[in-house]
């Protein structure tokens, strides 16, 4: 990904907990219940690892991207995020929800994600 940039930054934030056993069982929920699956922005952009299209597409961004998960917000941010999953756009000192929950979860698959997400992107 993306070290560093002056353009910004991007955060990912999952709906779901750190830790690989955690890792574990969010696989096998994905794959042997998805309906009941409670992260959208995961069951989009992972299998057992990363996707392709998607580890590509973030490293076309002009933007530093981070990854974060439920249990490693702090307050601030875990009010600004609202339900999760979210992705929040850090411009300077200018912090935002670029996508929602709602919003990621009307996707229907990787590239409806990455359309939206150029979409809001191109908008700024």
């Amino acid at each position: 990904m993306n070290q560093s940039s002056s353009e910004g930054r991007l955060v990912f934030i999952y709906n779901s907990r750190s830790g690989t056993l955690q890792a574990l069982r969010d696989l096998l929920h994905k794959t042997f219940s998805p309906g009941s699956y409670k992260c959208d922005l995961c069951r989009l952009t992972y299998t057992y690892r990363m996707r392709g299209p998607w580890r590509d597409f973030l490293e076309s961004l002009p933007l530093e991207i981070q990854f974060l998960y439920a249990d490693q917000l702090d307050d601030q941010t875990r009010k600004l995020a609202g339900p999760l999953p979210a992705c929040l756009l850090e411009l300077k000192t200018d912090r935002r929800i670029l996508l929602d929950a709602g919003m990621i979860g009307q996707c229907q698959d990787l590239a409806g994600l990455i359309e939206m997400l150029e979409k809001e992107l191109a908008g700024l």
